[in-house]
């Protein structure tokens, strides 16, 4: 059975090559294989963000920062999908979240 990390890694490159559905699909395998690994997470928040399924990648980048609240780029990632979706006083607090996270940890 392959592991998390390894059906990221092959989610990641078919996203790379634009098949969407497909990496989405491998993407929801290795989330059921390892609820918490981040990477799962990012990289299929992205591929719904590609195909405009813009509250599935809210969703997904919410999940990233329930993982990881240190993780600034799912703060960043949530702000540009609340952006997309028009609601742009949660995109700028999102964005305002991340700012902090990155000055926090540069501490």
């Amino acid at each position: 059975m392959a592991s998390a990390k390894e059906l990221t890694d092959q989610g990641f490159n078919l996203y790379a090559k634009g098949e969407m559905d497909s990496a989405i699909a491998l993407l929801k395998q290795a989330i059921a294989t390892d609820p918490d690994y981040l990477e799962a997470h990012r990289t299929i928040a992205m591929c719904y963000g590609k195909k405009k399924m813009l509250d599935e990648a809210v969703a997904a980048a919410n999940r990233m920062i329930e993982i990881d609240p240190n993780d600034n780029l799912a703060y960043v990632s949530l702000s540009i999908f609340l952006q997309r979706q028009g609601k742009i006083p949660e995109a700028e607090a999102a964005m305002a979240k991340a700012t902090a996270v990155q000055s926090s940890a540069k501490k």
